[in-house]
């Protein structure tokens, strides 16, 4: 049943949907597939890097790859706040509430 309703949705979505005749989606722009490719790279650099390098370098790297893929050019600026947001996460994870999430690379330094 569950299959007959996703097929069902997928068609009716792949001719034109329920809402095509709205403005807002007639209007809408085109798919920016550069930028959805980013988003793709940043999910698949956190899923190849999260064993290896750990959580922090693995988020970091996902967070550049979403800043670049919603506009913003200044990757070293990106690369210092998704460092410090994805350290500050997984010391908050880590030290406050006991759950492991992996520290990869940094796990002798901590």
């Amino acid at each position: 049943m569950v299959c007959v309703v996703g097929a069902g949705l997928t068609l009716s979505a792949l001719r034109g949907g329920w809402s095509h005749t709205l403005p807002e989606v007639a209007e809408a722009p085109p798919t920016n597939w550069r930028a959805l490719g980013l988003l793709g790279a940043g999910l698949v650099a956190n899923l190849a890097l999260i064993d290896t390098l750990g959580f922090v370098f693995a988020a970091t790297a996902q967070f550049v790859l979403v800043a670049a893929a919603f506009g913003s050019r200044h990757p070293l600026r990106d690369l210092g706040i998704g460092l410090a947001v994805t350290f500050g996460a997984y010391l908050a994870f880590d030290k406050l509430l006991g759950v492991n999430i992996g520290a990869g690379i940094l796990e002798g330094i901590l």
